[in-house]
């Protein structure tokens, strides 16, 4: 069983995976662009090397908040989630003033995010690419394909409950599994100095084999 946060929320240069590979990021475009560097040959044959050419790209709009908007694209066998950020509202600007807290405003915190994450050996998603080119900004991961989140499969389980509202108690001791690996998960995240601010069950998603429970849901990614 494994488990994966969905979509990282807050760094160096370098980060590790649990494997021990090393992911490095490579600046191109005149800064305008960065890069994973395993992806590096894959972006170069499809000609991805510019801001201006990921700028062009159109897919599946999955979701759209504001000025910003999140694509579904497939490039043959690379499929990415591409989430552009426009020139931020004024709401955006001046809510986090109002609050006396730090402005997040763009793709970079979560570009800076996903790395921290590899680098503490946190699942999440593989980074692809990060551009910005005067107020716009976006972030490419690889999709993660996903058997459900963790709020579609505790749905599924509530619905799988015994006559006596029970829950079964194969599904019981996978939530104590499922619980026990999240804790860690946020642990870690936290002794890292990071924060999370959507962390919610459907951000979680359970990456991994039929033989690992039950669910046998769709991909859900954000």
């Amino acid at each position: 069983m494994s488990i994966a946060c969905q979509s990282p929320l807050l760094c160096p240069l370098d980060s590790r995976r649990e494997s021990g590979e090393i992911l490095q990021r490579i600046v191109v475009d005149e800064g305008r662009l960065e890069i994973n560097a395993a992806s590096q040959q894959t972006l170069e044959r499809l000609g991805l090397t510019t801001f201006a050419a990921f700028e062009g790209l159109s897919g599946a709009t999955v979701r759209q908040i504001d000025s910003r908007a999140t694509s579904r694209v497939e490039l043959g066998p690379l499929v990415i989630y591409l989430k552009r950020h426009g020139r931020p509202h004024w709401r955006e600007r001046i809510i986090p003033w109002l609050r006396l807290g730090k402005r997040s405003l763009g793709a970079e915190p979560e570009w800076k995010a996903i790395w921290e994450f590899h680098r503490l050996g946190i699942p999440t998603v593989e980074p692809v690419a990060f551009g910005r080119r005067g107020g716009t900004t976006f972030v490419a991961t690889r999709e993660l394909v996903a058997r459900c989140d963790l709020k579609q499969w505790v749905r599924q389980c509530q619905e799988r409950r015994q006559p006596d509202g029970q829950w079964r108690m194969a599904d019981f001791q996978q939530a104590i599994a499922h619980a026990h690996r999240l804790a860690m998960m946020v642990a870690t995240m936290h002794r890292g100095g990071l924060h999370h601010q959507d962390l919610y069950l459907n951000h979680v998603l359970w990456v991994g084999d039929l033989a690992d429970g039950p669910p046998e849901i769709g991909r859900a990614h954000v």
